[in-house]
């Protein structure tokens, strides 16, 4: 295949998955977020939740237009506005730090609030952190020396490590774990297999991108929250 053929499948694939991921989040947040308004069972949200849920909205905002810059053959501006994006990425972590200890304290919401163990469901949110944050990094490392790295890794950052909040909301997904798994398998390694199909073999950073994504699965959060020592972790966490 081309170079230039390539190139343009690679512009059309990144911001088609950045407008899915902005679409799955709107899905799970909109009757407790986005469409609050218009839904009578919303819960109240304390104003740290609608600065956290104005924060992560920003980032799905950014992340779509860094891709369309790129689309739309202007790496420079891309570039420039990389810098809010480093920000705001290091913003979102601390904000998710901020949130998840809210949620030990206060209780937690959407469906894992219905958690018959807040203890150990508080380990599902806790650990996203622990994907978001490695990727978003690696990210921002690789931006100058390896834009490959630097678009994939990005993506597994957002897809892999802000979507699953949301999948688990998602009207037909609450508490249906399988479907869940599925689909956040899907969006992962929709990469992989593109660049399979693309380039006949996988990119090296999808190696050491899809380790926080794997290790941290629902089902490894809530064994790792019925531990002992989580218990333990969690009773020092929330003070």
């Amino acid at each position: 295949m081309a170079a230039s053929d390539l190139a343009r499948r690679d512009r059309v694939f990144y911001t088609a998955m950045s407008i899915i991921a902005a679409l799955v989040v709107f899905a799970g947040f909109a009757p407790s977020f986005f469409l609050s308004f218009a839904n009578n069972e919303a819960k109240h949200l304390a104003p740290l939740y609608h600065i956290h849920g104005a924060v992560f909205t920003l980032w799905m905002a950014f992340y779509i237009n860094q891709n369309l810059l790129i689309a739309r053959r202007m790496p420079a501006t891309h570039m420039r506005l990389g810098q809010f994006g480093a920000v705001l990425g290091f913003v979102m972590i601390i904000m998710a730090f901020y949130v998840t200890h809210d949620a030990g304290v206060n209780g937690l919401h959407g469906p894992l609030g219905t958690a018959p163990d807040q203890v150990q469901a508080l380990a599902v949110p806790f650990f996203d952190m622990f994907v978001f944050a490695p990727l978003f990094v690696g990210a921002l490392l690789t931006r100058k020396s390896s834009p490959e790295s630097h678009k994939r890794l990005m993506m597994l950052a957002t897809v892999g490590g802000l979507l699953g909040a949301a999948i688990g909301r998602a009207p037909g997904f609450v508490f249906q774990f399988d479907r869940q798994l599925y689909l956040y398998l899907a969006l992962i390694f929709a990469g992989p297999v593109y660049d399979l199909v693309t380039r006949k073999r996988i990119h090296p950073s999808y190696y050491f991108g899809l380790v926080p994504c794997l290790l941290l699965l629902t089902d490894m959060r809530l064994k790792i929250g019925a531990s002992e020592a989580w218990r333990h972790f969690h009773a020092w966490f929330v003070g």
